[in-house]
């Protein structure tokens, strides 16, 4: 049966006896609505339509995969398994409390490719809590403990995937890699930018169309790469918001920022940034999203050196130093092609993945350095997701950290790995006591 692309498809996934078929039926047979049930071109696959919390999904049970003697993990999973990764909105990848194997990591590195939302489970364990340090290493994101078979923390999972899917429950199926949206002022040249990539590269791919308030998305190629182009409508502040139409533009340019990946921030060289552009780099920052600063319209600049216009940015404007800010035309294209060069660039560090050891190394360096407050005792840090990298740091008396020393790690994390134009996300856990 071909899939419904008007719902949410969600595929639990992982190896062989971890319990994937068990949280399968929990989760079904937790539903008091489910409509129907098909069967997939094989036994190996098994979907059920079924409510989360009155958001319609389609719940697919993954089996089948199979060891291979080389370890390649195209062979490890096989043709139904696959199907079920291609197909998924959401993937929920189960592993158990007994550890990770080397096909778990080969696993999630076929996930990962494939730019899937994930929620990493670990199925039996009964009481609900244990050590999942090791999980980190994944770098998917939190690892939620539960078990299928006692119904331990299935509600928590459930309240998880609830959170994570849209409403309406209905994700367009695209072929991008990332999105890019580009952010500014009204009359900053957002358009005119967007017109001016697309013209270059010849690639219109889908439009949504509507007045000059919505917002505009094209699939855009560059160097055999294909992103997702959102032009959004300029932010202009409360008090003069006089129409819905005007609210309801803020509000989508605010979620606009929240959905992306990485941001162009466009600040007209003429006028010079404005309150409000500084309103808009802060949700940028504060919702933790590559960013990098294009000083539009510097063809029109005559007698300015950049370097002092940049420093001027940084000083009194408050951008940070770690924010590429490139100098374009949008109208001329001058700098454009460096302007795309520095989004690969800056992709790159949005989605870095960080060796433990190094990262441990790093945190040795930050206390002798500056070390942390009385009775802080830092144990190690790992990293647990991409996009933004996100860092977990196991301490002990975590209370007693202020904010200024967080900060403080955090552009370490920045200057020490080189993450130009990412604000990084620091998580401090309390270290348990081993009993």
């Amino acid at each position: 049966m071909s899939k419904d692309n008007n719902i949410i498809h969600i595929a639990i996934v992982g190896k062989p006896n971890v319990g994937k078929s068990t949280l399968f039926n929990r989760l079904v047979g937790m539903r008091k609505s489910i409509t129907d049930s098909r069967g997939g071109t094989t036994r190996d696959r098994l979907y059920e339509r079924a409510n989360i919390r009155e958001k319609e999904i389609y719940l697919i049970d993954t089996g089948g995969i199979q060891f291979a003697r080389d370890g390649n993990i195209d062979f490890l999973v096989d043709r139904e398994v696959n199907k079920a990764l291609i197909e998924a909105d959401l993937i929920i990848f189960v592993c158990e409390k007994v550890g990770l194997s080397n096909f778990d990591y080969q696993l999630v590195d076929n996930i990962r490719r494939r730019n899937k939302k994930v929620v990493l489970v670990v199925n039996k364990v009964d009481s609900g809590e244990g050590d999942l340090r090791d999980f980190y290493s994944l770098k998917i994101g939190e690892p939620l403990p539960i078990s299928a078979l006692h119904n331990v923390n299935i509600d928590k999972l459930i309240s998880t995937i609830y959170d994570i899917l849209p409403s309406p429950c209905i994700i367009p199926k695209v072929r991008y890699e990332f999105k890019l949206s580009i952010i500014g002022e009204p009359n900053s040249g957002k358009s005119t930018l967007l017109n001016s990539l697309l013209r270059n590269e010849r690639v219109v791919v889908s439009e949504v169309p509507g007045t000059t308030r919505d917002i505009v998305e094209e699939n855009y190629e560059c160097d055999g790469r294909i992103i997702r182009l959102v032009d959004t409508a300029g932010i202009k502040k409360k008090k003069k918001l006089k129409s819905t139409a005007a609210v309801f533009s803020l509000f989508r340019t605010k979620k606009s920022i929240q959905r992306t990946d990485l941001c162009f921030l466009l600040i007209d060289a003429l006028r010079g940034p404005q309150k409000d552009t500084r309103a808009i780099y802060k949700i940028i920052r504060e919702n933790n999203k590559a960013c990098i600063i294009l000083v539009n319209k510097w063809d029109k600049v005559s007698g300015l050196p950049m370097e002092s216009y940049k420093k001027r940015l940084i000083k009194e404007y408050g951008f940070f130093q770690n924010t590429p800010i490139l100098f374009i035309s949008a109208l001329t294209k001058r700098n454009l092609d460096n302007a795309m060069r520095e989004v690969f660039r800056i992709w790159e560090n949005y989605t870095v993945s960080i060796a433990t050891k190094e990262l441990n190394l790093f945190l040795r360096d930050i206390r002798r350095q500056n070390p942390p407050p009385p009775l802080v005792k830092f144990k190690y840090i790992v990293q647990a997701d991409i996009k933004p990298p996100t860092f977990v740091l196991f301490v002990k008396n975590k209370k007693n950290i202020k904010e200024e020393y967080i900060r403080y790690i955090i552009n370490g994390l920045i200057g020490g790995f080189s993450l130009d134009g990412v604000v990084p996300k620091l998580i401090l856990k309390e270290e348990e006591k081993k009993v």
